[in-house]
């Protein structure tokens, strides 16, 4: 999750049992930024505030019956993204050259 204020990422923290995301930046970090002097000194979210709204994205979004036409909407690029294979070329082991049972007794 990120402040909408200064674009941090915020972090969580349980506080008597409630979760909150919290955003608090250092004025000694970032005190010179131009969004410094507008943003309270810790900008709270309770969890519970985002759980229903995080829900209906989910349901509309990511899981709905338009998510199709959605992802592609928002998607650049190739439609199907290259094959990857691990390791990479360039961890792989040297292949050694196959030689017979016979040739390696003598």
């Amino acid at each position: 999750m990120r402040c909408d204020l200064c674009g941090r990422r915020a972090n969580g923290e349980t506080t008597k049992g409630y979760t909150y995301y919290r955003c608090s930046p250092s004025a000694k970090n970032h005190g010179h930024l131009p969004w410094f002097p507008g943003h309270p000194r810790a900008a709270l979210a309770a969890e519970g505030q985002l759980v229903e709204p995080l829900a209906r994205l989910l349901a509309g979004r990511v899981f709905g019956a338009s998510r199709k036409t959605y992802l592609a909407a928002i998607t650049v690029g190739p439609e199907t993204p290259p094959a990857r294979t691990w390791p990479p070329a360039a961890l792989r082991s040297p292949q050694r050259p196959k030689t017979s049972s016979k040739a390696r007794r003598t």
